[in-house]
């Protein structure tokens, strides 16, 4: 047996027909996973904290004061979503303050592990062309698919700044929970650890 660095292990119970007992191995539905998830800016705790990075979670693309509101990004840094679940994400959305008419001066990943402040964001996904406008804001898409893929699967989405400066009202990573209740990613070394609760 070799030791694999970086990879996602997952464990469930099923019924002795082979079922899920979860529930949420079930559970397919397409919506917003990113949804009031926490968000950390460029692995730093304290710009995390000085622009309430919460804020581009929370459903509101606008960026209104109030309870919605921005966060700002210099070229090179990032906002790294982390989801509740180990997720199939089909699309990134990204929205910026104002009515942007040039393309995205942003990128979008989709990571199976927090890689922290290595550079490696994961698999990268596809601007797509059409955009939504807005009086106050712009919101971009991105594919996260292959040649033979039609989602990237992953629990940590990062939108990284590629200009000067982006100041971002939203993030929304539009996909399913997989069916993997029990989960862990193996260490440097390809070693994990996982608990499993039988309830």
């Amino acid at each position: 047996v070799v030791a694999v660095p970086y990879v996602r292990v997952c464990a469930d119970f099923t019924w002795p027909n082979g079922t899920f007992i979860s529930t949420l191995a079930n559970d397919f539905s397409r919506e917003n996973l990113a949804l009031d998830m926490r968000v950390t800016h460029t692995s730093n705790i304290t710009k995390t904290a000085s622009q309430s990075t919460y804020v581009v979670t929370d459903g509101d693309s606008s960026g209104s004061t109030g309870s919605a509101g921005s966060a700002e990004l210099i070229k090179g840094e990032y906002l790294r979503v982390e989801l509740a679940h180990w997720s199939s994400i089909e699309q990134i959305q990204a929205c910026v303050v104002g009515q942007v008419v040039e393309q995205s001066s942003m990128k979008a990943y989709v990571q199976d592990y927090d890689s922290e402040a290595s550079g490696n964001h994961g698999h990268e996904c596809e601007l797509n062309p059409s955009l939504t406008k807005s009086a106050s804001y712009t919101c971009f898409f991105y594919d996260c698919k292959g040649t033979h893929r039609d989602s990237f699967q992953g629990q940590f989405v990062t939108v990284v700044a590629e200009s000067s400066l982006v100041t971002i009202t939203e993030i929304a990573a539009y996909g399913a929970k997989t069916a993997c209740t029990f989960t862990a990613v193996t260490d440097a070394e390809g070693k994990y650890e996982m608990n499993l609760i039988d309830s």
